[in-house]
């Protein structure tokens, strides 16, 4: 049966999840990133259970940097030709685990059953989560969901899956999934970062910059000070410690990409507590020794100022250095945090 346009798109997807690579065999776990990106019921479906195209690209890199092999049940062997399964309409040198060859099988006589034309990524949605221990069922698990909350949502049962994450912090975490974008970056540069797969937790200072700037308007502010790259620190945080699938760094090292939202909690500074500071306002703050952006010039260069138009020779690793230079300083946001912090008697 020949697969509709969307979920052509979503085998070619599939195809490059795998690594393009001929040895390896395109599994389930490939198959549902591609739906992931696919338009209609399918993408957004998993969209809802966050099971994002952001998610499952950042679980797969990660995978492939640490070596880390893949726990479920594929099947053995070469692999099936795709031909074998989809006739005329696989690719010549693809090649499916006998899991995924069986989960396009079982969606091609699902279509056939429903009496459609051609397959579709419903179809081959409905396939990938028929059953648990295949390696679409590890990715789900990976991001934090499950197939049966897939099947929920296929049969309309909308269950809310609570991350413990305030309200004020879901625009940040939708961010982060890619469910939403920063509109303040230029369309240009949204589009690059969409096309190269650009994970902003592999970006923190990069990433707390941009959402220093959510941070202001979120609260009516039209000037970025020091205290909203506070308020972004925590942000970034607070999200991928309930989101760390989507942080490609190695367990155990050495650099802590969020250092600074992990000082800023570790003297009892939380993200709720200090915008409920600075949204009520009042107190009397003084003014920054410098302007944000050159607190984040300092922090992307390792310390010290960049000139204008010089080029970094990689990205900053760390907001650490960011969230010192802010408390080592007499900024807003330390006179804040010494709010905070203060004990009962000062």
């Amino acid at each position: 049966m020949e697969p509709d346009w969307n979920t052509a798109g979503v085998l070619g997807a599939a195809r490059g999840a795998s690594g393009a690579d001929e040895d390896t065999p395109i599994g389930t776990h490939h198959l549902l990133a591609g739906v992931c990106g696919a338009k209609g019921r399918a993408g957004e479906t998993l969209n809802a259970v966050g099971m994002t195209r952001s998610a499952a690209i950042a679980v797969l890199r990660r995978k492939r940097k640490t070596d880390d092999v893949w726990q479920a049940e594929e099947g053995s062997g070469p692999g099936v030709p795709a031909t074998d399964v989809l006739g005329e309409h696989g690719g010549k040198r693809d090649r499916y685990t006998p899991a995924a060859a069986e989960a396009l099988t079982a969606a091609i006589d699902s279509a056939r059953q429903d009496g459609a034309d051609k397959l579709t990524a419903d179809h081959l949605l409905r396939a990938l989560v028929a059953r648990d221990g295949t390696g679409a069922a590890e990715l789900l698990s990976l991001c934090g969901s499950s197939p049966q909350a897939v099947r929920d949502r296929l049969a309309g049962v909308e269950t809310v899956t609570d991350d413990g994450l305030d309200p004020l912090l879901h625009p940040t975490r939708d961010i982060l999934l890619g469910r939403a974008r920063y509109q303040r970056i230029g369309l240009r540069r949204r589009l690059i970062a969409r096309l190269a797969s650009i994970q902003w937790a592999d970006l923190p200072v990069d990433w707390t910059r941009h959402e220093a700037g959510e941070q202001a308007r979120r609260l009516g502010d039209r000037t970025v000070r020091t205290e909203h790259l506070l308020l972004a620190a925590l942000a970034v945080r607070e999200v991928t410690a309930a989101y760390p699938h989507m942080v490609n760094a190695p367990d155990g090292a050495e650099v802590e990409p969020f250092a600074g939202g992990a000082e800023l909690t570790a003297r009892g500074v939380t993200y709720a507590a200090l915008h409920e500071v600075v949204r009520r306002g009042g107190a009397e703050l003084p003014g920054d020794p410098r302007s944000a952006d050159d607190y984040v010039r300092a922090a992307a260069g390792g310390g010290r100022a960049r000139a204008e138009g010089e080029r970094d020779s990689a990205p900053a690793q760390s907001t650490g250095p960011l969230v010192e230079s802010l408390l080592t300083e007499p900024t807003r946001a330390r006179a804040l945090v010494e709010t905070l912090t203060a004990g009962p008697g000062a």
